[in-house]
C-alpha cells in the first residue's frame, strides 16, 4: 500500500517528474561517457 501511494505521488506532477527523470538519465550518460573517455585516453 505504501508503494502504491508513493507511485501515485511521483506522477502527481508529471512535468516535474519528467524533468527529474531526464536529469538523472543525462547525468548517468555523462558519467558513462566521461569514464569511457578517460579509459580510452589512458
Amino acid at each position: 500500500m505504501l508503494l502504491q501511494l508513493a507511485w501515485k505521488n511521483i506522477w502527481r506532477n508529471k512535468k516535474r517528474s519528467t524533468v527529474i527523470i531526464f536529469a538523472i538519465l543525462l547525468g548517468l550518460w555523462a558519467g558513462l561517457f566521461s569514464g569511457a573517455t578517460m579509459m580510452g585516453m589512458a
